[in-house]
């Protein structure tokens, strides 16, 4: 009956934080007690609830997911790899929404093809081991272009967006039972992985559209618990009419801009509304969108330094205390943000959707997914946990503390923070706790902006322990041994403390600082950690075989509790807990990516290094063979020595640096140029075009009329014409111009001008050409209440051709479709229209203009790219030839060579006597992604102030919105598969909105660089490769060119 202690590795030692002590300490205790009534649907048991947690198949679990969008990572092959890094992280469930935009362009059409679909993903969920909660919608918001409502259903006539109005009812009916038979089938009661379904989304609320949502899923085999996200505390389908069956309250409690480093905001308390609410009705307290980060904006303040605000800090002290809160449905919003393509995004984003999450957009793992990760493996392994409820609280000095309690078992954990939770103070304190045996002093240490869970009466496997002041990271059973991992700061001294009826013995001569202590009935252990410690305290002569490993808090981010997926496929096999649940450790890789059992004997690991490293496997003494990424470890290549049964340590090698150095910096310096605004000349023939003559229109806004100083009579709306995406193009004839001039005065032609209000968006913007003379242009503010900019542009009157065609040109860079509530707080503000709200000719005869409007090749009917879809381009001349798309003919494109000090020596044409304009560059890249290497490159623009507008495609793919005027994002990463090995095609257009446009020298400055983090893995980059039709596919269906 001994204890063995053993160092793996050491480091240097750490501080010790000091000790304050306090007056008696005096608990609130809470009268509220959850229903212990289990329910259901009435359609299946796979999923129950009572008041305290979901069962899934039986068994109680604390939901604890992940918000990842199928489209913001629009290479499908890399799905699976984000999924298995959501599993590391411990989470036991994704949640997605659809994008009914994407999927049903037009009316009438569904398209669920490639990368827009999703059954995919809901297979390889189940594959990975992670429940899903199913957002449908219809309306998401999500920060997408119209809150994911079609551009076509937000102009239909006299419709009623988010109502149960019928325009609205039959608009969206194909595609909510389309998507409510996919989802049937991969339910839990078809060996699937759905267990919740989301009803529309946050907002203003119709009862009788919720109401006929419900009844058509029910109707095609949606069986799982109905669930809705409340925007704000308003408890709202929590019971009564349309409630649905598991009510959930949204929680964004951060600061949302960074420009003070540092910022926070306290924490949020929900015990209360969620008694008086979820608590009401009998069902678990459920968060569906618990705040990760925040949406990047253009407008983002501090853009840069956002992460501050959102790092491990925030989550360790607003995730915890919705722990404290008795939150046991937890869904982070965004754990993988990923990729705004194309026009995708909702008027104030930017193509990255990054949002500061735990996973970053190139795939690499933030220091916060480490921290997220230690939180989500207790949250697992804590068996007792997901039947707590919160009983108590204590205010003490500085000292807040929530107490958690099972009322079966009296499993207890203590939530502690700072009362104050923005303090940066660092105290120690003194807490009494309850265990089996009776009351104890335990230390709790709080380090500025932090929070701790203190445990009693704990029990996991066959094992109990009366309490431990450190935190826990997982309590797991490999082999015939309960281990228990436990990490703190270096030095802070803690307890862990077994039961007498263990009859332990624990040795004194060990070489770690653990130290044994007879308290009244408990056998306690003692200890500090020490910087970069692994320790290893082996305990026998109780129940079972107990191992504690000992870790510091900056080694737990390295440890890993895997799934050990079995030989053959078993239902559920690869989930936490369910199936035959065999779990390895593994401590030491930058990413655990899965374990599998390959035979009785042999079993199989795969992951990711980022450097050499020592790694420490405990699995089943059965296996006498392992294997990492498919090459069986041995003696002489990676040190692999079997430590004890059942335990392993090996040494793996990083990435090779000789292959790093050759994915330095790349420039493209074979350019190819052409200016991409012909239609500014009065000679384009724009015969093509559909006529701009609608003088009446039913969108809610309407027109400015004379009342409004405005003389036009056509509806100049592009969504009236069925272009809803991307850049918009108008051109109005001068009809009569020569009588209109003979009836000037000569001293008064310069008084001519046009007054003209742009309804652009936020940060939306018009430039205006009158036969090929640039005349000017507008900008709307970027607030997001902002739509229009108004202004009056003077037309000289040299400019103006007697006995010719005048033609006014105005291209448009608009922001995408508003989300229901902004411009007008309604709904309403999703059919905000893009285009030209009021024009007037001052000085000349307004009605003499005659319109033709242009955007995006085909519209949302007739585009030609069905495999990119219809967010991928808009209405610039060169998105509608095809410019963006790898295999068209550039050979008669002016070449442009960057020199040794990479500036453009060849003539730039046009642009070069003007900044105001539009050019096109085409160039290529060769890739070759080293074998055995996961790597992430990005397309990185000059920080250059200027007004240019530029667009980044890449194998056709728009992956880059960028504003020189605004920011604030100048780094565009590009999933691999897109940017595929061997050459691909790069396109960017450059539209200058102004004189001072220098667009050159975002092409001289760009540079391509390989991302940080760089990792040896079993993923196959060489072998990816996304569908990415050539011109000749694109336009081969008998398509025409747009002129």
């Amino acid at each position: 009956m001994v204890a063995l202690c053993y160092t793996l590795y050491h480091f240097q030692p750490w501080n010790e934080s000091t000790l304050s002590r306090g007056p008696q300490q005096l608990w609130d205790n809470h009268t509220f007690v959850p229903s212990s009534e289990i329910r259901s649907t009435g359609l299946t048991d796979e999923v129950q609830w009572d008041g305290y947690s979901l069962f899934i198949r039986g068994e109680r679990v604390v939901l604890w997911s992940g918000e990842i969008h199928p489209w913001r990572a629009p290479n499908p092959q890399l799905h699976l790899d984000l999924l298995q890094r959501i599993k590391a992280l411990g989470f036991n469930s994704i949640s997605i929404y659809t994008f009914w935009g994407l999927n049903n362009p037009s009316q009438g059409v569904l398209d669920f093809e490639g990368w827009k679909g999703f059954e995919p993903l809901l297979m390889m969920a189940r594959e990975v081991g992670l429940w899903v909660v199913a957002r449908p919608g219809p309306y998401i918001n999500a920060e997408v272009t119209g809150g994911g409502i079609p551009a076509w259903v937000a102009s239909l006539p006299d419709v009623k967006l988010r109502t149960n109005d019928t325009v609205y009812t039959e608009a969206y009916l194909d595609y909510w039972l389309a998507l409510g038979k996919i989802f049937a089938k991969h339910q839990v009661t078809n060996n699937g992985s759905i267990i919740e379904y989301v009803l529309d989304d946050e907002g203003t609320l119709d009862l009788a559209h919720i109401g006929h949502l419900e009844k058509t899923m029910r109707d095609v085999g949606i069986v799982v618990p109905l669930t809705f996200n409340d925007v704000a505390p308003k408890k709202r389908l929590f019971e009564g009419p349309s409630a649905v069956d598991i009510y959930g309250l949204d929680s964004y409690p951060a600061v949302r801009e960074c420009s003070k480093i540092g910022q926070w905001n306290p924490v949020r308390q929900y015990r209360e509304y969620m008694e008086s609410t979820s608590g009401k009705v009998g069902t678990p307290y459920y968060i569906p969108e618990m705040q990760a980060g925040w949406i990047p904006l253009i407008n983002t303040k501090g853009y840069q330094q956002c992460l501050t605000s959102y790092d491990s800090d925030f989550e360790r002290v607003f995730y915890l205390n919705n722990l404290a809160n008795g939150i046991k449905l937890h869904n982070v919003y965004m754990v993988y943000g990923g990729v705004n393509y194309g026009h995708s995004a909702f008027p104030v984003g930017i193509t990255s959707y990054d949002y500061w999450a735990p996973i970053s957009e190139d795939r690499s793992l933030k220091d916060k997914y480490y921290e997220l990760k230690s939180i989500s493996h207790f949250v697992r392994s804590s068996r007792d946990l997901p039947k707590t409820y919160p009983v108590s609280t204590l205010e003490y000095r500085t000292l807040h503390v929530d107490q958690l309690v099972n009322p079966d078992t009296q499993g207890t954990f203590y939530v502690a923070r700072h009362i104050d939770s923005t303090s940066r103070e660092k105290s120690r304190h003194s807490l009494i706790v309850q265990d089996e045996v009776g009351k104890v002093d335990l230390p709790v240490y709080l380090n500025g902006r932090d929070s701790r869970i203190l445990s009693s009466n704990y029990c996991w496997g066959n094992t109990c322990i009366l309490h431990t002041s450190a935190s826990i990271f997982t309590s797991t059973t490999i082999g015939n041994t309960d281990i228990l991992v436990l990490y703190a700061p270096q030095d802070e001294e803690h307890r862990l403390a077994f039961p007498p009826h263990q009859r332990l013995s624990i040795a004194t001569d060990t070489i770690c600082n653990v130290k044994e202590e007879t308290d009244e009935e408990r056998k306690v252990l003692n200890f500090q950690v020490g910087q970069g410690v692994r320790d290893l305290v082996s305990i026998v002569g109780g129940r079972r075989k107990v191992e504690v490993i000992l870790l510091d808090s900056k080694e737990v981010s390295w440890a890993w509790e895997a799934v050990v997926e079995p030989e053959h496929e078993e239902p559920y096999g690869a989930f936490y807990r369910f199936g035959r649940s065999e779990n390895v450790l593994v401590l030491g890789p930058y990413f655990l990516r899965s374990a599998k059992s390959l035979s009785n004997t042999s079993l199989s690991l795969h992951g990711d290094l980022n450097a050499t490293t020592l790694v420490n496997i405990t699995c089943d003494p059965k296996y006498k063979t392992i294997s990492w990424n498919n090459q069986t470890l041995n003696s002489e290549q990676h040190q692999l020595t079997n430590i004890r049964e059942g335990r392993w340590s090996a040494v793996l090698p990083g990435p090779d640096t000789k292959l790093l150095f050759q994915q330095t910096e790349q420039r493209i310096h074979e350019w190819k140029y052409k200016d991409g605004l012909p239609e500014v000349e009065a000679s384009f023939n724009d015969s093509t075009w559909k006529s701009a003559d609608k003088k009446v229109t039913k969108n809610p806004f309407q027109p400015y009329d004379k009342q409004a100083g405005y003389e036009g009579e056509y509806v100049l709306y592009g969504t009236e014409y069925r272009y809803g995406v991307g850049s918009l193009m108008l051109r109005g004839e001068f009809r009569g111009v020569d009588e209109m001039m003979n009836q000037l005065d000569p001293k008064e032609r310069k008084d001519l001008a046009l007054k003209v209000s742009l309804i652009s968006g936020p940060g939306g913007v018009g430039t205006f050409w009158l036969n090929g003379v640039y005349l000017g242009s507008g900008i709307a503010d970027i607030g997001i209440e902002e739509q229009e900019v108004n202004l009056t542009l003077r037309i000289p009157h040299d400019v103006i051709r007697q006995g010719s065609e005048n033609v006014l040109t105005i291209v448009m860079d608009p922001a995408p479709l508003e989300e229901a509530g902004a411009y007008t707080g309604t709904a309403e503000s999703i059919s905000a229209p893009r285009g030209i709200r009021g024009y007037s000719l001052l000085g000349g005869n307004t009605s003499a203009i005659e319109w033709k409007i242009q955007g995006n090749m085909g519209g949302w009917e007739q585009y030609p790219d069905k495999v990119r879809g219809v967010f991928n381009v808009g209405g610039l001349y060169g998105e509608r030839k095809g410019w963006n798309l790898p295999g068209y003919n550039d050979e008669g494109w002016e070449n442009q060579h960057l020199d040794e000090e990479n500036q453009v020596t060849a003539d730039l044409g046009e642009v070069r006597d003007s900044g105001a304009g539009l050019g096109w560059w085409r160039g290529r890249i060769e890739v070759d992604y080293p074998e055995g290497l996961d790597l992430h490159y990005s397309f990185i623009f000059p920080r250059i102030l200027s007004p240019v507008r530029g667009q980044l495609f890449v194998n056709g793919w728009q992956l880059g919105r960028f504003y020189g005027d605004l920011g604030p994002q100048y780094r565009f990463p590009i999933p691999p598969g897109i940017l595929a090995q061997g050459n691909n095609t790069i396109a960017i257009s450059l539209f200058g909105y102004d004189k001072s446009a220098d667009p050159k020298k975002f092409i001289e400055e760009l540079v391509i660089e390989v991302d940080e983090v760089v990792t040896t893995t079993s993923l196959k980059l060489r072998e990816m490769k996304l569908e990415s039709p050539s011109w000749e596919e694109v336009f081969h269906l008998g398509h025409k060119e747009s002129k």
